[in-house]
């Protein structure tokens, strides 16, 4: 019995150290995700029912995107253009400045 708590603890324990944080640009989903793709959403609106918003992504770094007011405003925006990766490489900035 000894030696199954032995073994248990120093499973559940370790010997105190913590995994190492990885805070690098080449394990960030810029280099490690296939970010290419459609996303859709729909976002708080303070005017309106809500911002129903599609955006696609493409390689190199361009976008499309297609945003209706819920609610209020039967003509949907319509863009395309360029976005940027942030320092880390995890969060996209819209040329709009949006992220």
């Amino acid at each position: 019995m000894k030696n199954t708590w032995l073994i248990l603890s120093l499973v559940l324990f370790g010997c105190g150290q913590q995994p190492p944080v990885v805070d690098d640009i080449a394990n960030s989903s810029m280099n490690t995700v296939q970010w290419q793709g459609v996303y859709h959403g729909v976002f708080p609106c303070p005017s309106c029912e809500g911002m129903d918003t599609t955006i696609e992504l493409l390689h190199p770094n361009d976008y499309i995107i297609h945003t209706v007011r819920l609610g209020s405003d039967p003509y949907p925006f319509q863009g395309r253009g360029t976005f940027q990766w942030d320092k880390t490489g995890n969060i996209i900035i819209l040329d709009r400045g949006h992220i």
